[in-house]
């Protein structure tokens, strides 16, 4: 398995973190990342995989060298592995990947500006052309990668992400396979959080009559906190806490030219993630752009209300009765009166809650796992089994 990051913190993260759990019950695996927390009750031989420091293009392209140097080395030293598993395009040796992400659809987005605050210093300037040169690069990577002869099977967690490595890449929809994220009830769930309720809106300063609505992700651009923010200068009364590892300085300005600075927070993200949902009365998601997006159908899970947008993959297994789906994540008005609508009528919310609730329980936790476990023991039979024959004369 190769991947730059494995912890319980953000949504790849948690999903791969929780398949080599899963893997390493029956096989034996070798991880190749360059940050693991290292949990207790997962037995893997790891090798640790140098990156450079500093912006992010750098760390993944050097992250990707040298991965791919080190399995080669591996192999070199143990013999071929059966299969070679990765969440993305993080190495040239690749047998099954798991689509979590298309830098293709993200670069498009960068190169449109939409849903970005207008820069106001040259550190906006700086990390605007960044984020842009990764999109760029890196969707050249997952072009060739796709296309690659070693690649055999890939799991996309929805149906929108099938067809955008089909349309954006031309992959081979023979290589793909859908197969939906879950939520692991027993860890997200409405009486847990019921008791860390209390507890969670005190550390964030809520008062019992305030009304919360909570946005998270790990890229404020495609998830369109600026729709959020255009939305809450008509929502008087509601308060947003916008979590996640983004620099909070452009959105502070922009949420003050919106006039709603005073009911904006910026709390930082934390492992348990389950204490936001406590806190929050409802969860917002307008994203433009969202290959599945675990955190809405987590929220459910714990009895949490959602708006969330068409374009999610989440949107596949989350329907009209059991959240509010918008259909232009750039509509600030329509998203305006989806959480009037939610702030202001207790059925709705009990009949979100309730519905939401059930589809989170009807997809299992480790359905996509299972699909990728399943996908990795084939590919391992079929390679050993090839392997095996005779080389002709």
């Amino acid at each position: 398995m190769v991947t730059p990051e494995l912890h319980s913190t953000g949504g790849t993260e948690r999903a791969t973190a929780a398949l080599v759990k899963a893997l390493a019950r029956d096989h034996e695996v070798c991880l190749y990342s360059h940050l693991w927390s290292g949990e207790a009750d997962v037995h893997v031989c790891h090798h640790s995989v140098p990156a450079l420091p500093g912006p992010g293009l750098a760390r993944q392209l050097s992250f990707f060298a040298a991965a791919s140097l080190a399995v080669w080395r591996g192999e070199r030293r143990h013999g071929a592995y059966d299969c070679v598993y990765s969440p993305g395009a993080n190495c040239a040796q690749i047998n099954v990947s798991t689509a979590h992400f298309c830098q293709a659809r993200q670069r498009d987005l960068l190169r449109s500006g939409r849903f970005q605050p207008a820069p106001a210093t040259l550190d906006d300037r700086l990390r605007r052309w960044h984020r842009s040169l990764y999109a760029n690069w890196y969707s050249r990577l997952e072009d060739r990668f796709y296309a690659s002869p070693r690649l055999e099977k890939v799991i996309c967690p929805a149906e929108v992400v099938r067809r955008d490595l089909m349309s954006c890449y031309g992959a081979s929809p023979d290589r793909l396979v859908v197969a939906h994220s879950g939520v692991d009830t027993s860890a997200f769930n409405r009486e847990r959080r019921w008791q860390l309720r209390d507890s969670a809106r005190k550390e964030l300063g809520l008062a019992p009559a305030d009304f919360c609505f909570l946005f998270v992700g790990t890229d404020w651009v495609r998830k369109c906190l600026v729709t959020l923010l255009d939305a809450l200068a008509s929502v008087p009364g509601a308060l947003v806490y916008a979590v996640g590892p983004y620099d909070p300085e452009p959105y502070r300005r922009y949420a003050a030219r919106a006039g709603v600075a005073g009911r904006v927070r910026f709390p930082p993200r934390r492992a348990d993630i389950i204490s936001y949902y406590a806190a929050a009365d409802a969860l917002v998601a307008p994203s433009f752009y969202e290959p599945f997006g675990m955190v809405p159908l987590e929220a459910a899970a714990c009895g949490v209300p959602s708006i969330i947008t068409r374009q999610m993959g989440v949107a596949e297994v989350l329907d009209d009765e059991s959240a509010i789906l918008l259909d232009d994540p750039a509509d600030s008005a329509a998203l305006a009166r989806a959480m009037r609508r939610l702030m202001d009528d207790p059925d709705l919310r009990r009949r979100l809650v309730s519905n939401g609730e059930q589809r989170a329980r009807m997809s299992p936790w480790d359905g996509i796992n299972r699909a990728t476990l399943h996908a990795i023991e084939e590919t391992a039979a079929r390679r050993k089994a090839a392997a095996r024959q005779p080389v002709p004369a």
